[in-house]
């Protein structure tokens, strides 16, 4: 049985959405109907996972299946296409293309408060008719027959396996409703949320923890979560653990999946000092007598019959490794590691270099923008822009997840993140309405390059606003649709409407502005969204997280806007992705 899929990714897609049948189940996995049936239904159950229990870091045991390899091939084909049609939420982090604990880390960086939660018995809390469910309802609707065969594909024992290709991908899937619900609520209580797996992290930079999301009780140290969250959590058919819940306090070790994020994305030292300490045995007793030593001390694991346990000397290749993949293959502390493993046996240089070339991945870059719906006009004009076929090549991941934060915290997040070396391009976009700022994050109209492949530019000045050059996002529209007024008879107002003295309306003397502060002779331009009111104190501003919204799901008259203005947003990027390939 081969693991080619003889049609592309489009085809793969489509005919997913097609199934209406065993037949076309497997036309899809491109299998025979002996070779499902007996994987399904005639193999005896000990022959068709192999199982293996493993000691947990922190106590207990968790229960790995593996699948015997021909089932595995027929989930991993299947994997391969739940790929392509999973939508990937911003906030996972886990068992997706280009993320891992270091982009779920960074997410964290150098806050105020940092959540972590456990959810309990993740894989097994997902059964079979969780499984069957998610293929017979929204958005892929496959009828009874499909849905039961690809749930039996999956599950083991009524549950989704820890072991199984498809498990990842499948868990991803069942929690899309989890994470946008999680998602929704961090954004309204001013934090960040990522999911790793079974790990839910949320993070903030308010004076106290949002009562929402934790409480805490100074007495006792301990911490209450939120009813709302708990709530989610529950209604969406998952536990959190009830031991593993961590509120972390700026000022003390601040951990994300491993990683520290105090100031940067960093390893624990227990792991610095354990390769040094390999190190150290390797070079005074020898190859041989090291190996035995760390098995015997140090690595606990259980290793089943059909995959022993790695050599010494691969495990700690691996090690070195990762910690290049944390801080950076320039990073001084992993290039001295690399060095001495080099030095003891030159022979391992080709292995060294591979594994870290598998770790520094050029993918699609991730955009950071300064306010906080800003994110949404550069994602709705590359959808309609490519719809026109330009920009076909480009592809873009978009931080959904920001809070309130400016310039300067987006400033703060470039040099923290430049620190060490990002698995993901990082782009940083800034409005051009902060002169100091401006010449802190640009090159003039140029990128700047603050190293490890993290970069910051300007909104670029539109034609139409070339007498006003302090902008924001907004202003990159030309006025006849940035002042479209919406059902409601709202709309955003310009700060030169208005009486400078009287905070009347120039040409509507009935509407009236109280932000006087905007109307100054030499202030620059800006919009306003709150504070005009017409004669009957009704207010009739349009907030701009509404006018982003209306833009974004194409809501009449938001529908047809003049996008000329983001074509420059997409060269510069272009440029930047340019610049970084034809450096490596």
């Amino acid at each position: 049985m081969s693991l080619h899929l003889s049609s592309d990714p489009d085809t793969l897609r489509q005919q997913f959405f097609q199934l209406k049948s065993r037949d076309d189940l497997l036309n899809l996995l491109d299998i025979s109907q002996q070779q499902l049936l007996y994987y399904l239904y005639i193999c005896p159950e000990n022959k068709r996972y192999r199982h293996l229990r493993l000691r947990k870091k922190r106590g207990g045991y968790r229960t790995i299946y593996a699948p015997a390899t021909h089932l595995k091939i027929v989930q991993q084909k299947l994997s391969s296409i739940l790929q392509l049609i999973y939508e990937q939420k911003p906030a996972v982090h886990g068992f997706v293309p280009h993320k891992s604990i270091v982009s779920n880390a960074a997410m964290h960086l150098n806050k105020t408060y940092v959540l972590n939660l456990d959810l309990q018995d993740f894989f097994p809390s997902i059964n079979f008719g969780r499984v069957r469910g998610l293929f017979m309802n929204q958005p892929y609707y496959l009828n009874e027959e499909v849905a039961t065969i690809l749930a039996q594909i999956c599950c083991h024992r009524n549950t989704l396996p820890q072991g199984a290709p498809t498990s990842p991908v499948i868990s991803n899937m069942i929690c899309a409703k989890l994470d946008r619900e999680l998602l929704r609520f961090a954004q309204a209580n001013r934090c960040v949320y990522t999911r790793y797996a079974d790990d839910l992290t949320f993070s903030t930079n308010t004076r106290q923890p949002p009562s929402k999301l934790v409480r805490r009780t100074e007495a006792t140290a301990s911490i209450e979560l939120g009813r709302d969250l708990v709530s989610i959590i529950t209604a969406n058919g998952f536990q959190v653990h009830p031991e593993k819940s961590r509120l972390q306090v700026k000022g003390r070790r601040q951990e994300v999946t491993g990683l520290t994020v105090n100031h940067f994305p960093n390893v624990p030292r227990r792991l610095i000092r354990q390769i040094r300490a390999m190190l150290h045995a390797w070079r005074k007793f020898g190859l041989d007598a090291a190996q035995q030593h760390y098995y015997a001390h140090y690595c606990h694991r259980q290793y089943p019959v059909f995959k022993p346990r790695p050599p010494f000397r691969q495990v700690l290749i691996g090690k070195i490794a990762f910690v290049g993949m944390v801080r950076g293959k320039h990073d001084q502390l992993y290039l001295r590691l690399r060095d001495q493993l080099l030095n003891l046996d030159p022979t391992y240089r080709a292995a060294v270099e591979k594994k870290a070339e598998e770790t520094f991945i050029l993918s699609t870059p991730l955009i950071k923008t300064e306010g906080k719906t800003d994110w949404k006009h550069i994602k709705h004009a590359l959808r309609v822009l490519q719809a026109q076929g330009l920009y076909a090549g480009l592809s873009l991941d978009f931080d959904e997840s920001l809070t309130e934060g400016g310039s300067s915290e987006l400033k703060k997040t470039c040099y923290y993140l430049s620190r060490v070396k990002q698995a993901q391009i990082i782009i940083a976009l800034f409005d051009r309405d902060e002169p100091n700022i401006i010449r802190e994050v640009a090159d003039g109209d140029r990128f700047k390059a603050w190293g490890n492949q993290v970069f910051s530019f300007v909104l670029p000045i539109p034609d139409h606003r070339t007498h006003t050059p302090d902008i924001c996002i907004e202003f990159l529209y030309p006025d006849n649709n940035l002042l479209l007024v919406d059902e409601h008879g709202r709309r955003l107002y310009l700060s030169s409407e208005f009486h400078e003295t009287s905070g009347r309306h120039k040409e509507n003397p009935a509407i009236s502005c109280l932000l006087s502060s905007k109307f100054k002779k030499d202030a620059k331009l800006s919009i306003i969204d709150a504070s005009v009111f017409d004669a009957n104190h009704r207010s009739i501003a349009l907030a701009k997280d509404a006018f982003a919204d209306y833009i974004l799901h194409d809501q009449v008259p938001f529908n047809r806007m003049n996008l000329d203005g983001f074509k420059p947003i997409f060269d510069m990027i272009i440029a930047i992705l340019r610049a970084e390939t034809n450096k490596t």
